[in-house]
């Protein structure tokens, strides 16, 4: 069976941004049910300590899931210039190279994972009433690593040369599975905090091998030619735009950490409350996520073609979808906010709790939209360096500085949400401005005739 790809470097842009981007929203919305079915069954079936357990403690995870899936974007960029410049044995070997990568990296997070995990666990400032499960889940959780190295890179890989749903697949079959072992180890098992853990586990490997069987139809490993020299100029490639990507994630998951821990000292409710946030706020959050992957892997592979200018025009189309989606996502959601917070914790003062965090951020959402376009066509045209930095100071000098102020000034719970839209608002500026009066100049728009003839 063959497998169709989307080529950003002709035909109708429009057609092109939504043919990729479907599919890559639809992953990365089956990829919430790993954790919105983890926080969903823990809550109803284990109680609120349970989903406290998990939210208290999952931002020790999503520091090491963000760096990978930094890295995962240098080889993103990689494949798909390559891919655009059509230089297929290129191709193959950045795959193959990059795939020992992603599962070195991935045993050694799991190994330093599992050591620290006591260290790391009281760093967070968990509340003693959840500390046991926190630990336990996370030391679980950590073994699943090596997997999702794996997977993120294989599907960064397939993305790059323009298969987005596969990677669409392998979540589907990997979300199913999570889904009916929560059930199987909460319902019947009775394994608790610890039976999640390991169906998420467990879930990653089944997606990753999914994806992997069916990247073999378009990439092959190709090691031969390859010297030491030729590896090093890859790994090279990989981390000059991973690196960079990997290091912001890291560090603005870790000033999300610092706001979780000013969140655990105010108590169980608001952590379970938070908790339900962060995983409603993903079905709006995961969508421009993918517009800002999609614009990265357009940007990436028309500068591999040389095709500058129509860069600019899958800018413009990516922040108009993502805009309407964001703006229309939102106002659904605040509608129907506590019943949608009750799905997760029917708690009278966590649904309100929730629903007031809720309508502190979500009419500002649409603001995401224009940091996932800049931050992915800077990434794309070889512009992560200076993406990094813009988001790194909003993200997280700016958004630091604002948790000590509302902790100085005693905000509380509404104070502390409303961190999250005065720092989208300055990131979003800053990496316009940089993308209009800087970045740009990197691209050589083609003249008016050939945008005639080549152009939607």
């Amino acid at each position: 069976m063959s497998v169709k790809t989307t080529d950003f470097i002709k035909g109708d842009m429009t057609t092109s941004v939504i043919r990729f981007a479907f599919p890559l929203l639809c992953a990365n919305l089956v990829q919430l049910l790993y954790s919105a079915a983890d926080a969903l069954f823990a809550g109803n079936m284990v109680g609120t300590a349970g989903i406290a357990a998990i939210g208290a403690s999952s931002l020790v995870v999503t520091c090491v899931i963000s760096f990978l899936a930094g890295f995962s974007v240098g080889v993103n960029v990689l494949v798909a210039s390559k891919f655009g410049a059509q230089d297929t044995e290129a191709l193959n070997r950045a795959f193959s190279i990059s795939m020992l990568l992603a599962l070195l990296l991935g045993v050694l997070f799991c190994i330093a994972g599992i050591a620290w995990s006591d260290e790391l666990i009281n760093l967070m400032a968990v509340p003693a009433s959840v500390r046991a499960d926190a630990l336990s889940y996370v030391r679980i959780y950590f073994c699943s690593l090596p997997f999702i190295a794996l997977y993120d890179n294989v599907a960064s890989c397939l993305r790059g040369v323009g298969d987005s749903k596969t990677p669409l697949y392998a979540q589907i079959v990997g979300g199913i599975v999570n889904v009916a072992l929560d059930a199987y180890a909460l319902g019947v098992l009775d394994l608790g905090i610890d039976g999640v853990a390991w169906a998420s586990c467990f879930s990653q490997g089944v997606a990753f091998l999914i994806a992997h069987f069916r990247a073999r139809k378009l990439l092959e490993w190709h090691f031969s030619g390859s010297s030491p020299r030729s590896i090093f100029k890859i790994v090279r490639s990989i981390f000059a735009v991973g690196f960079p990507v990997a290091i912001q994630a890291l560090c603005v998951t870790l000033s999300n950490t610092l706001i979780q821990m000013a969140i655990n000292a105010t108590g169980e409710t608001n952590v379970a409350a938070f908790t339900a946030y962060f995983k409603i706020e993903m079905l709006i959050y995961a969508p421009l996520v993918a517009l800002g992957q999609t614009t990265t892997v357009l940007a990436a592979q028309n500068i591999g073609a040389q095709h500058h200018w129509r860069v600019h025009l899958g800018v413009r189309r990516c922040i108009l979808f993502g805009t309407i989606f964001a703006a229309i996502a939102a106002a659904l959601l605040l509608v129907f906010r506590f019943p949608v917070v009750a799905l997760f914790d029917q708690n009278a003062e966590v649904v309100a709790a929730g629903g007031l965090v809720m309508m502190t951020t979500f009419p500002f959402y649409w603001i995401y939209t224009f940091i996932e376009v800049y931050a992915g066509v800077c990434r794309g045209i070889g512009k992560a360096k200076e993406a990094t930095m813009i988001s790194l100071l909003c993200f997280v000098a700016m958004r630091l500085a604002l948790l000590t102020l509302a902790q100085h000034l005693g905000f509380g719970l509404r104070g502390i949400a409303a961190i999250y839209p005065m720092t989208w608002v300055s990131t979003a500026l800053l990496l316009g401005i940089y993308y209009y009066k800087f970045a740009h100049k990197k691209l050589h728009p083609a003249p008016h005739k050939q945008r005639v003839v080549s152009s939607e």
